[in-house]
Parts: C-alpha cells; sequence; structure tokens
C-alpha cells in the first residue's frame, strides 16, 4: 500500500516515523472533552425508549432510514420476546438471568416490558427479590449500563442543576440512600439497584409509563469499609452522612423536585429506620410522598393478616400478634395492623395492647429500663406485662395468633417458637418478611416440619409449596409489589395532593379481597404474581376513590364513575402499535465512540450538562477494563463471553477495544475463532441490536439508496454472502458474525477506527433448511441464488461501494469457492479489494511453509509439498506455495518446476 498517496496528511512526515503515527490512529483511550458525537448509524445508540429492533416494517425502514441497518427479516413483538426468553433461560445463574434483562431494557424497553408483563411469575424474583439482593451488593461489579440520578454530597446548594440534565417529566420517582437496603444493610450507592426494580414494577403493576419512571440515589456516603473499598465500588468513598447533615441534603431534595416537577410521587425506599419514619412524617402532608418500607410493608402484611384471620376462623377484634422487630417496616405494619383492628370495632388503646413488638432485648415495655425511641414508645407495653427477654418466652405468654417477623436478622423462629404458637393457635400465621431468602427469620420447609403442616405461611421473598402428609402448604409471596404500583397510580389519576394512611389500607382490603374464599381456607393468603397487573388496576380504583373520600383528589371523578375505563386506557402496554414517549437521552452520551461512561471527570459532567446521570465515581479506562475483564470471566460459556463483549462494543467501543487490547491472547478465543463459530450458528438467536449492514435480493436495484443510510465514511469493508462460514457450510444471513468479528481484529491488529470499519452481510439465501425454517432466522428465508443473478448483485454491490466510497478496501470473506476465485479476479485490478479465504489464508500458510523449511533444515528449491484440499482456500495457498519456490529459484518450466513438486489432491485423489 502507497501510504503516503493514500493518507496524504502524512506526506511530511519522515518514513521512519510513519508506523508509529499509523497506530496512533485508533488508540482505544477516552476521546478528549468536546469530542464530536459520531455519525448516527455507525456509532450511536438507539434510543431504548422508541427502539424496535427488527420489528420495524418495512415501510418504516424507508421512512427513518433504516434500510440495510437492520437483518432483512420483519419479526413480531412476540417472536423478539421468545428470543429474549430462550436466551434468559439459557442462563443457570439468577444474576446472569437478571444482567441480561438489565441490559435489554437499555436496548428497547418495549420489549422488556413485553417479555416481563408476559412472564411474570418467572421473571420477578429475578428482576427484584431476591436476585436483586446480590445485584445491590455486585453493583460495582455488574455495571453497565446509565439509569436514573445519581445525587452525591457534592451537589449540595445545586441539586435543581441537577435535575434539570434529566430531560423529561416523571411521574413517579423512587429513591433511595442505600442506608439499609433489604436486610442486608448499609450498601451506599450500590443500593441503586432497589429504584430501578422498584420502578419495573410500577410500569408492570401500575400501569405506570416507563419513560415517566425516575430511579435516584441520593449518595450520602457509607459506613462500611467492604462496601467503600471495594476496587469497583462507584460511589463517594465517604463515611455516611447524618443528622443535620443528611437532613439539609433531602430537604433540598425534596425542594427541587416538587418546583420543577409538581405533580411527581416521590416514593421513599431503604432508608434506616430513624430517617424512614422522620422523613415520612416532616413530608407526608406537604409533598405526594410516601414510604413503601414503611406504609407498603404495612398494607401487604395487613392484607394476610385479614385473610389469615379469615382462614383461621379469629375476629380481628379477638386477634393477638407479635411483632419480631422494631425498625421502621416493623412500626408501620404494627400500625396499620392496629388500624384494621380499630376499624372492626377496636378501640385505639385496645388495638394498640393486641400488639405485641419484641426487639433485640425482649418484650418493649415502659418499665424495662432503657431509653425507648419514639416509635417504639407507641408500642411499649403499659399493661404491667412481665419482663420477657427472649421470644420463645414472649410467644409463650402470649399465644399469638400471628407471629411477623422483620428482624432482617437471619433465622431466627427456631423449633421450640414455632411449636409453641401451633400450642397456643390451631392455625398460626408464620410470616417471615425480611428480604432477600438468607435474612428471612425461617424457611418453609422448617416451618411446615415444625408445625406439623398446620401453619398459614407467607414470606416476603419467593418459597416453594412444600407438600406435608398428603397436603399441600402454601407458600405465599407477601411482597408489597403487590401494593405500591396501584397506590402510586391510584395516587396519579386523582391528582392526590397527599398520600393518606387510609389510601393504603384501601389498597390493603382490595388486595385481601382479590382473593378468593376457598384459596384462603386452602391457605393461599394472596394472589398470585401473575395477576399483577389484574391488582393494581382494582387497587388503582379502591385508591382514587378513597383519595375522594379523604379530600386530597384534586382531579374530578370521570363522567359516570368509569374509572375502571379511564385506568386501562391510561396503563402503558408494551406494543409496537402505538408511538411510545420517547424519552431524550442527551448526544454525548448516545454514541459509543465517545461515551466514557464513569470516565467523565466531574467538570466534563458539569460542562456537559449530564452530572448526575452517571455514579459519583471518576474511574480510569483501566479501571472499568478491570471490571469487564471481571464480567467476562464470571461465564462460564464462551459464547455467553462473546454476547457480553459484543454487547459493550455497542455501548461503549473505546472500552471494548481498550479491553481487548489489554488481554489480546484470552479474548481472541472469545471474539473470533472458534467461538465465532457458535456465533454464526446461533446468530439468530443471540441477536440483540443493530450492527453494520445488511443488503438483500430484495435490494437489487437500489444497493446504492441502502449504503446512504450509512453516513459514517469507511475505509475497510468485510463483506460475506454467508455461503461457506468458517467450516460450518451455508448458513447464510447467520455469516455476519465473522464480518463483524473480522474487523475487531482490523482495529486491533491494523490500527483501524472502528467507526471506519463496516461489517456487511450480502443476503442472497441460504439452501440449509435448518438454518433458514429455524424461528429466530434473521434473513431472507429463500433459496441461495447462483449465477447470474449472484453475479449481477454483487457487481451492482462492488459499483455502488466504489462511487460512494473510491477509497475503500473491500475484503470478501467466506464466499463459496467458485464465487471467491471467480470475483477476486474479476474485482482485484478494479478496485481496491482481495480475498482473505484465497490471498490471506495463502499468506500466512507460506509464512510457516518458510519457517518449517527453515526449522527442517530443507532448502525451499528441494521441498515437496502435498495439498489435500481443492477450494479456493487451498488453490490460494497453492497458488503462494508456488510463488515461493520461484523466489527461492526454481523455473516454472524446468524438471523441478513448483507445479511438479506441489501435488493437488482432492476427495478423487
Amino acid at each position: 500500500m502507497d501510504i503516503q498517496r493514500q493518507y496524504p496528511y502524512l506526506c511530511n512526515v519522515p518514513s521512519g516515523a510513519l508506523r508509529n503515527e499509523l497506530h496512533k490512529r485508533h488508540s482505544p483511550t477516552f476521546p478528549p472533552e468536546g469530542a464530536a458525537a459520531l455519525t448516527p448509524h455507525a456509532s450511536r445508540v438507539p434510543n431504548p425508549y422508541v427502539n424496535k429492533g427488527t420489528a420495524y416494517s418495512v415501510e418504516e425502514r424507508e421512512a427513518q432510514g433504516l434500510a440495510g441497518l437492520v437483518p432483512p427479516c420483519v419479526e413480531t413483538l412476540e417472536l423478539q420476546a421468545r428470543r429474549v426468553l430462550a436466551h434468559v433461560r439459557s442462563h443457570s445463574n439468577m444474576l446472569d438471568k437478571y444482567v441480561y434483562l438489565e441490559n435489554l431494557h437499555n436496548v428497547n424497553v418495549t420489549l422488556f416490558y413485553k417479555v416481563l408483563l408476559d412472564n411474570t411469575v418467572e421473571l420477578l424474583p429475578v428482576l427484584y427479590t431476591p436476585t436483586v439482593g446480590e445485584a445491590c451488593q455486585r453493583f460495582g461489579q455488574i455495571f453497565r449500563n446509565l439509569a436514573g440520578l445519581y445525587i452525591s454530597m457534592d451537589e449540595r446548594g445545586r441539586i435543581h442543576e441537577v435535575l434539570d440534565n434529566w430531560l423529561e417529566t416523571p411521574d413517579i420517582i423512587v429513591v433511595t440512600d442505600g442506608g439499609r437496603i433489604l436486610g442486608l444493610g448499609d450498601l451506599g450507592n450500590n443500593g441503586m439497584g432497589i429504584p430501578i426494580g422498584k420502578l419495573h414494577l410500577y410500569v408492570a403493576g401500575g400501569g405506570f409509563n416507563p419513560a415517566k419512571t425516575l430511579p435516584i440515589q441520593l449518595d450520602t456516603g457509607c459506613d462500611v469499609p467492604a462496601v467503600v473499598y471495594d476496587p469497583m465500588y462507584l460511589g463517594t468513598r465517604i463515611p455516611r452522612v447524618k443528622g443535620k447533615e443528611h437532613e439539609e441534603l433531602v430537604d433540598e431534595f425534596m425542594e427541587a423536585v416538587a418546583k420543577k416537577w409538581p405533580k411527581c410521587i416521590i416514593q421513599f425506599e431503604d432508608f434506616q429506620s430513624e430517617y424512614a419514619l422522620k422523613y415520612l412524617e416532616r413530608y407526608r402532608r406537604k409533598y405526594i410522598h410516601f414510604n413503601d418500607d414503611v406504609q407498603g410493608t404495612a398494607a401487604v402484611v395487613t392484607t394476610g393478616f385479614i385473610n389469615g384471620m379469615k382462614a383461621q376462623g379469629t375476629c380481628i377484634t379477638e386477634a393477638k400478634v407479635v411483632m419480631f422487630g422494631a425498625g421502621s417496616s416493623a412500626v408501620g405494619v404494627s400500625t396499620y395492623l392496629m388500624e384494621a383492628m380499630v376499624m372492626a370495632g377496636l378501640s385505639k388503646e385496645e388495638a394498640r395492647l393486641r400488639v405485641y413488638m419484641v426487639d433485640t432485648k425482649g418484650l418493649i415495655t415502659t418499665t424495662r429500663g432503657d431509653k425507648l425511641n419514639e416509635w417504639k414508645q407507641q408500642f411499649a407495653r403499659t399493661d404491667g406485662a412481665p419482663e420477657l427477654r427472649t421470644l420463645l418466652e414472649v410467644v409463650k405468654y402470649v399465644r399469638p395468633h400471628a407471629l411477623f417477623g422483620l428482624t432482617g436478622a437471619g433465622p431466627s423462629f427456631t423449633k421450640e417458637v414455632v411449636e409453641e404458637l401451633v400450642n397456643g393457635c390451631p392455625r398460626p400465621l408464620i410470616f417471615p418478611l425480611s428480604n432477600p431468602t438468607s435474612k428471612a427469620e425461617i424457611t418453609v420447609h422448617n416451618a411446615v416440619e415444625w408445625s406439623d403442616g398446620k401453619c398459614l405461611f407467607a414470606a416476603g421473598s419467593p418459597q416453594p409449596n412444600v407438600e406435608h402428609k398428603g397436603k399441600t402448604v402454601y407458600a405465599s409471596q407477601c411482597n408489597n409489589m403487590l401494593i405500591f404500583p396501584g397506590v402510586g397510580m391510584g395516587s396519579k389519576l386523582s391528582g392526590a395532593r397527599e398520600i393518606t394512611d387510609n389510601m393504603l389500607l384501601a389498597a390493603a382490603y382490595a388486595v385481601s379481597d382479590f382473593v378468593d374464599a376457598r384459596d384462603i381456607e386452602a391457605g393461599r393468603l394472596y394472589p398470585t404474581l401473575d395477576h399483577l397487573r389484574d391488582i393494581g388496576e382494582v387497587i388503582t380504583r379502591a385508591v382514587w376513590l378513597q383519595a375522594e373520600k379523604d379530600g386530597v383528589a384534586t382531579v374530578p371523578p370521570p363522567p359516570g364513575g368509569e374509572r375502571s375505563t379511564v385506568i386501562k386506557a391510561v396503563a402503558y402496554s408494551p406494543t409496537y402499535a402505538v408511538e411510545q414517549p420517547k424519552h431524550e437521552i442527551p448526544p454525548i452520551l448516545r454514541s459509543s465512540l465517545t461515551f466514557k461512561s464513569t470516565g467523565y471527570t466531574y467538570g466534563e459532567r458539569c460542562r456537559a450538562s449530564i452530572l448526575g446521570l452517571m455514579p459519583p465515581a471518576v474511574e480510569t479506562i483501566e479501571t472499568q477494563v478491570e471490571r469487564v475483564m471481571s464480567q467476562v470471566r464470571s461465564y462460564d460459556k464462551m459464547l455467553q463471553k462473546y454476547t457480553c463483549l459484543q454487547t459493550l462494543f455497542n455501548n461503549n467501543a473505546n472500552l471494548f477495544f481498550k479491553v481487548l487490547l489489554s488481554n489480546i491472547r484470552e479474548l481472541l478465543p472469545i471474539l473470533y475463532t472458534p467461538t465465532v463459530g457458535e456465533a454464526c450458528q446461533k446468530f439468530g438467536e443471540i441477536y440483540r441490536t443493530m450492527q453494520g449492514m445488511f443488503i438483500s435480493v430484495k435490494d437489487k436495484g437500489r444497493i446504492a439508496r441502502v449504503l446512504d443510510n450509512w453516513e459514517s465514511e469507511p475505509e475497510i469493508i468485510v463483506v460475506t454472502d454467508g455461503g461457506r462460514i468458517l467450516g460450518l457450510g451455508d448458513l447464510g444471513a447467520g455469516g455476519m458474525g465473522i464480518p463483524i468479528g473480522k474487523l475487531h481484529l482490523y482495529c486491533a491488529g491494523g490500527g483501524f477506527h472502528p467507526d471506519a470499519a463496516l461489517p456487511i452481510q450480502l443476503d442472497l439465501g441460504c439452501d440449509t433448511e435448518s438454518v433458514v425454517n429455524a424461528d429466530h432466522y434473521l434473513g431472507v428465508r429463500c433459496p441461495r441464488i447462483k449465477g447470474k443473478e449472484h453475479e449481477e448483485l454483487v457487481d451492482e454491490f462492488m459499483e455502488a461501494v466504489a462511487k460512494k466510497w473510491p477509497k475503500c478496501i473491500i475484503q470478501f470473506e467466506d464466499f463459496q469457492s467458485e464465487y471467491a476465485l471467480k470475483y477476486l479476479e474479476r474485482y482485484r485490478r478494479k478496485y481496491i479489494h482481495f480475498n482473505d479465504d484465497v490471498q490471506g489464508t495463502a499468506a500466512v500458510v507460506t509464512t510457516g511453509f518458510i519457517n518449517g523449511m527453515k526449522a527442517q533444515g530443507t532448502k525451499l528449491s528441494d521441498a515437496k509439498i502435498v495439498m489435500f484440499g481443492a477450494g479456493s482456500s487451498a488453490v490460494g495457498v497453492s497458488t503462494y506455495l508456488t510463488e515461493a519456490l520461484v523466489r527461492a529459484g526454481l523455473s516454472k518450466v524446468s524438471p523441478a518446476s513448483p507445479e511438479r513438486l506441489l501435488e493437488p489432491v482432492d476427495h478423487g485423489g
């Protein structure tokens, strides 16, 4: 190659420096501040809120300039959903399933919610409890995508500026400070997984539009050294702020949200008990605010309590309850249980005395001798109850109808406690409510065994039903997800100016009534989660009505009181049939080639108006590489590693190539042979997002117009027709994996810039029935075109490329032998063209041959060769070996000519 002619800007560079200059052409480092966002289709991440992937119709592709940018096949949303579900199920590890689904959410929001709503029971344990607990603990290790806002102590006095960087008006915010994540304690900035997961449920259960939801992490520090000093931690590495400092930040946050988005609901989540209760009282009448740990937990437990008393045949006014735990959730539950008893006819004082609260020191009484906070004082015994130090002593004394656990301390309902429960009540309620499952007070198996199958059981995280002595004991799930989605939507539709306790209790009774009497008698105290959206609609209506009764609704009732019609009409439905709101994303975050993720400095974030859109930590690209390699190595299967890396390439190409170049020996077998073969065979199954161009037989006569949709100028194109992929045969459009992988090597080994590298699949049909008839095949379902038809289309392609990009190199790859050799001869002098199967293979084999002869001590002129094979690669290799022998001094016409020393052998001999 004449370097100085192709790169005129190098004309004045001394020849000895050319190599170094070329190496600088693409170095995978963070681009400088102000680097222009690159072209729309070569490097831009599709807007996930409107992306349809392979479901764009032919007309949409034409109108939006997408022709050629997605595979030729036009798929339905349902077929896409089947692909996703199959991929989820291919993972055995729950956290891997979680990561895959969150990556999908980052690419195609509609498809994500289609899959979730159609498979709620299967996927809720993946996206929320119990898996979300592990996701939070490992948030820094698994971090891939931006979601929501992060507000740290550095933003004090300017929180309104951070909110201004969010370009959509939210209907609902879920915010945490990470102070008490589930039963896992202080996880600091890692707590962001909870608001993200919670808002998935607001969409799935309540019908909120995902573009109108906003997860927020208040990074107020962390007091757990193991969290803060993790090299992958993405928060500020400071001790957790407390007291006045904490309150001032949260006050500023609430004021800023209310000023910018006055109709937005603000739900607090997983604050430490002291702040959860304090802020609930401070904000509940000033803003549209509730705390799900306190009120949502209280409401859903009240549902189970009501139905549990029905199953027992116990009048609520006669019920006695032991609450093991005295944090914010326990206080909230106890308060709502009291309210239920009052609604059943007891006075407040009578109801209060039927709730026995137990903390780490035993039964809480006014005579215990220790200082009680104001929340415990509400439930301290004043009736002369004895000083009881253990849960077992309390259960023996009270003989309760129900035992609730909200300690987060793990197994604590012992065999003796359960046996004593049964002695006092024939069908006691046993509710271990701490999440995740590892923190639950008892397992369903132990509860059933120790109660001899007599207990009525519900837990915060899913547990299996248990067969005992020929009878099924049901493990109901007592999870807030049954309550808060409908509470949120009911508050929104009623225009509630505050969210009252009565609205939450209305939700509790609505869920209670949703359960059939026969199910209650059988021990099913809660509805199953496959009815989550139906439950949400019932709660929405009940909360809306209660808001009107409480005088806090600001929206007039619909004509004729048709609330159900309105609820169904406004509920988000994941479909491509209607245009979805387009949540705007700053352009700087949509180019995979300028995107830095956590690598932006604080100054860059401020100047680019992206402050808050990523975790507070400012990381080097080397730290990001460590995270990626940890993720890659966590997978057992090579194809999972491959898809992990391809997802990274689509999101952050600079980081991808930094990872590749830093770990070239480890990653080449993943990104190219042998794994790329399996990737091609399963291309339709693992497909996620647009990459490169597809030109099909249907584009004949208009190839130039299709190429116009690629707006960057490539320097190198790798093109295949999928006719002979490696040794796997005709894979049709599945062959696209080869040009993609090949161009990774051009960039890594040759220094080409990723934006100047274009993979192209010529989809000319496929003759392999098992490929073309597969559900998820993404190409044109027709027999492979041949002969003149094939040549005309390839001729048109080459002419169109040369006209549009005259300096572009065009490398052919994995064409069938007949076409590989024919096109090489046809195009090699007309275009900047070569065929790697023929010439590249020939060159690299010749290298080995030359060095092999050196190792043997054999002169090239004495060498004799047998070539077993007669395809295009074999012909190319034989030609180059012949040339090597000629260069060694042999004549093509001598008795020892190269042709005579090289014996070609095919299957016929």
